[in-house]
């Protein structure tokens, strides 16, 4: 499990004047990024049937690296899809190119 990290809050700081006005330019510019990043991706619903044994194959796999199991389907998902197009796309290639070496 996560371990929580206690933070403690500390009160207002006075900046100066140069400082804090490229602090308030970075926070601007930091909502209009995520702002855009929201409205880019669209998300979906992606669902499936799976057998209760293999889910708790890949709870105790997410328990273990320490994140929600859907956050860690998605990371293996994606890191799988990646590496199986990178494989296909070089294996296209030396059927075309077949004195190429990877």
């Amino acid at each position: 499990m996560r371990q929580k990290r206690n933070y403690q809050i500390l009160g207002d700081v006075e900046l100066p004047e140069d400082v804090h006005a490229l602090a308030t330019e970075k926070m601007v510019q930091a909502e209009a990024d995520l702002q855009k990043i929201k409205t880019d991706q669209q998300e979906v619903r992606v669902n499936f049937r799976w057998t209760k044994d293999k889910l708790d194959i890949v709870k105790q796999a997410a328990e273990e690296m320490g994140i929600p199991y859907q956050a860690y389907l998605k990371q293996v998902i994606l890191r799988q899809s990646l590496a199986d197009i990178q494989a296909i796309t070089a294996a296209k290639r030396m059927q075309f190119h077949p004195h190429v070496s990877l």
